[in-house]
């Protein structure tokens, strides 16, 4: 009992001392200039590519699929949401869609601004995959994924692997 009655002495002087405060100027110990990584980089670490045609072909594979499906898609890509497609049913109710496409077939990756939408918006954000953009698309679609699936976290430029075993196995 006496050594928790010290301890709670010590701590309330700690606490005393940090609300003395002493303005000065902040010092700069350094800077960082933080660049996205380039294609090469991106193979090299990842064993991944990127393909902007690639990535087209399953944007446009994946837009065409809502409309058929009686939604109406908007692009917003560009404005670096973490997430590419927000698509509206005839009721009004949103989806918000992250689309990822593949060559053929393999591992997918999801930037950390991804990642952390996809968790944030929950039941209301999608991942879709489109495989084999090269010859014949095919779409797999996941519901909530930063729930529903396994992502492995890199920590060169924060990315998160979403291997092919695992959103393969785990269809909708």
């Amino acid at each position: 009992m006496l050594e928790m009655e010290e301890n709670k002495k010590r701590r309330i002087v700690l606490f005393e001392k940090m609300m003395d405060l002493s303005p000065s100027l902040p010092e700069i110990f350094g800077c960082a200039y933080v660049v996205p990584l380039s294609l090469l980089e991106y193979k090299d670490f990842y064993g991944i590519e990127r393909d902007p045609l690639t990535e087209g072909i399953a944007m446009e594979f994946a837009m065409e699929w809502e409309r058929n499906q009686g939604f109406v898609p908007e692009d917003v890509s560009k404005e670096n949401l973490g997430f590419d497609i927000r698509s509206t049913s005839p009721e009004g109710i949103p989806r918000y869609i992250e689309v990822k496409g593949r060559y053929t077939l393999g591992s997918i990756i999801v930037s950390e601004n991804e990642w952390n939408r996809l968790h944030q918006l929950g039941e209301s954000s999608w991942l879709y995959i489109v495989s084999n953009c090269s010859t014949n698309p095919e779409l797999t679609r996941y519901k909530d994924p930063a729930r529903k699936l396994f992502f492995e976290k890199k920590s060169k430029g924060v990315q998160y692997i979403l291997e092919e075993k695992e959103w393969r196995n785990k269809k909708e």
